[in-house]
């Protein structure tokens, strides 16, 4: 049996509002949309960069929790220095 080569990992995480979400991502760091679903209710958000995506998906109840999701690059600074970019605190 040939192995199974993954290619990639797409984290889905719960959003209370879309249009706030959206411009988290996209304004604030840099990601572009890629996608959204739920013309009337804005319940799917696709956002990415180069080979990452995020997908969220609407929980207008949603309590958060801390959570997290590590992304790698080529360098700890190139990653530092694109966030720092943002204007926000990396």
């Amino acid at each position: 049996m040939d192995a199974i080569k993954l290619q990639s990992i797409l984290p889905k995480f719960p959003m209370k509002d879309l249009p706030v979400t959206r411009s988290f991502y996209r304004d604030a760091l840099g990601l572009r949309v890629l996608g959204e679903y739920g013309e009337y209710d804005g319940n799917y958000l696709m956002v990415g960069l180069d080979a990452v995506q995020i997908h969220l998906f609407l929980f207008p109840g949603l309590q958060p929790k801390p959570t997290a999701a590590y992304v790698t690059s080529g360098t700890t600074a190139t990653l530092v220095t694109f966030i720092s970019s943002t204007g926000r605190p990396a």
